[in-house]
């Protein structure tokens, strides 16, 4: 048996062992990320109304200096909210 192990070729299939013996994949449920999502817009439509003159007001300013000033005054609006709403602004 040891003579027939020996003379046999070197590759994968005989050189390595199995280290596990079964694969896990990590999945999320579906209906999670959607009510994750209707959180998300709801927020996002809340903060638009509350916020919305001032998003404005702070996208017309022209000068840096002004614009950092205005944000360190309010710093609520320094969110992800703000840029998207900024960004779809600017496009329309």
């Amino acid at each position: 048996m040891r003579k027939k192990e020996k003379n046999m070729p070197w590759n994968v299939d005989t050189l390595s062992k199995n280290g596990f013996s079964k694969s896990m994949v990590n999945t999320k449920p579906e209906q999670v990320e959607v009510e994750l999502e209707e959180v998300r817009e709801q927020k996002h439509k809340t903060f638009m109304e509350k916020y919305e003159k001032q998003i404005k007001y702070f996208g017309m300013l022209r000068c840096w200096d002004d614009s950092q000033k205005y944000l360190s005054d309010n710093v609520h609006l320094v969110c992800k909210e703000t840029a998207n709403y900024l960004v779809i602004w600017a496009l329309t």
